[in-house]
């Protein structure tokens, strides 16, 4: 009887889980409500299977009988991508929307934790990314972004947390400040070119050809054949970036501010519990015989003061 009380929780848990589980066709066509001009996924029906063998839907890799690939490229979509959808599909591990008319911050693809590729190529995402963007997405191998707009610092998590990286595209973008050191073993494709990135060329990405760093009048170092400025400053030495800095110093203003309320608090608290026990000192001395009535009025007069504060 006790197990049954401990297994029935579960057994809730499990059974709502499923039942706000969406099937594969039903997560794709809610992620297909979230772009326009869909013309070309007028296959994307529930009538039929997504990965059906004779009927499959246009622009889906499938392994298995399920969806492990998003193909929709060159189809002039536009909208504002919803990732959450995507979620529900558990064998997910490559988007591709290369050659669409996408605009906007990148959307919140990190939020597929076990995506292999993504290709964000030829479109027209904007702003900064976030430095800790890729934290989540450690399977990756594969990040595509060039030719688009995406400006700020280039992530630092694209350095530190994918140990897996093989190809990195950013070329053609607004990125600026200096390169992370990358250090990934088995990176052998990395375009940074056509940027507005500054400083030296890091150690790990020395084996790379100087085309790749092309476009970026901010670089230096014996690849480039440009002597950098400050030669003692070096790259490889700087383990954060700007984005990091700004995170830690918001974070910064954030404590000082909470201790600074803290310390107002304490001050309130303190002068609060002085005057209540010089209010009750008070009370007790009004009892007290006619010798103590000088002391009483001296009480008095000090809880006026702080009333008067």
């Amino acid at each position: 009887m006790a197990v049954a009380w401990l297994i029935w929780p579960l057994m809730l848990s499990l059974t709502a889980h499923f039942a706000n589980s969406l099937t594969e066709a039903e997560s794709l066509l809610k992620f297909k409500e979230s772009l326009t001009n869909t013309k070309p996924l007028d296959s994307w029906t529930l009538d039929s299977d997504p990965c059906g063998g004779t009927q499959r839907w246009f622009g889906l890799l499938c392994k298995e009988h399920s969806v492990f690939g998003l193909k929709i490229e060159q189809m002039g979509l536009t909208g504002n991508i919803d990732v959450s959808p995507l979620i529900d599909l558990p064998g997910l591990r490559t988007i591709s929307i290369i050659n669409n008319s996408f605009t906007g911050k990148i959307p919140e693809f990190n939020r597929l934790t076990s995506l292999k590729s993504i290709y964000l190529s030829n479109n027209r995402f904007s702003g900064d990314i976030p430095s800790d963007y890729f934290t989540p997405m450690g399977k990756l191998k594969k990040v595509w972004l060039s030719n688009n707009e995406f400006s700020g610092h280039i992530p630092i998590s694209l350095a530190t947390t994918l140990p897996k990286l093989r190809e990195l595209h950013l070329e053609n973008n607004q990125f600026n400040g200096i390169i992370p050191n990358f250090t990934q073993r088995n990176l052998v494709h990395v375009n940074l070119s056509n940027n507005r990135l500054t400083g030296e060329i890091p150690p790990g990405l020395s084996k790379f050809k100087a085309s790749n760093f092309a476009g970026n009048p901010g670089l230096c170092g014996a690849k480039l054949a440009a002597t950098c400025t400050q030669p003692g400053i070096s790259t490889a030495s700087i383990s954060i970036d700007g984005d990091m800095k700004d995170d830690y110093k918001s974070k910064y203003y954030i404590s000082f501010g909470t201790l600074g309320f803290l310390f107002i608090l304490i001050i309130i608290l303190f002068f609060y519990l002085k005057r209540r026990k010089m209010m009750q000192r008070a009370s007790e001395q009004d009892n007290d015989d006619d010798d103590q009535e000088i002391q009483v009025s001296k009480a008095i007069s000090l809880v006026s003061m702080l009333k008067n504060i």
